[in-house]
């Protein structure tokens, strides 16, 4: 994989930040704000090719292309954390989404690839290191 057309990735809840990635051009735009809050923090990337190798295999690792479309537990989800993820790179193209459910496992807490695929977004964003 040589570059994503296209990468949106977003989560929000009750009792978290409101984070949304999204690739443009070579930049990344990261949007934040704190729950509640109007205001939002705006801040523009440009990851370095290291980092988008780096990324690169954490997406294969995480298994991004195999995810469900929706992720969704039996309970009905009124609060907790939402998720959505939209990816396209060449002719590869894959959306997914969820509210306290994630790809893999059947549980409230995130599977082991979704938390690398969130970690591998936070590190290419440098809200991580």
């Amino acid at each position: 994989m040589d570059k994503f057309d296209e990468l949106e990735y977003s989560h929000e809840g009750q009792r978290a930040t409101t984070v949304h990635v999204s690739f443009h051009g070579d930049r990344l735009l990261i949007r934040e704000s704190l729950t509640g809050a109007r205001e939002e923090t705006r801040t523009e990337v440009t990851p370095s090719t290291q980092q988008w190798k780096t990324f690169y295999r954490d997406i294969e690792s995480s298994r991004v292309w195999q995810w469900p479309r929706e992720c969704v537990l039996d309970s009905i989800c009124l609060d907790g954390l939402f998720w959505s993820l939209k990816i396209r790179a060449g002719e590869r193209c894959h959306e997914s989404s969820g509210c306290n459910a994630y790809p893999f496992t059947r549980k409230h807490m995130a599977s082991k690839e979704f938390a690398q695929f969130v970690n591998a977004v936070f590190v290419l964003a440098g809200l991580r290191r």
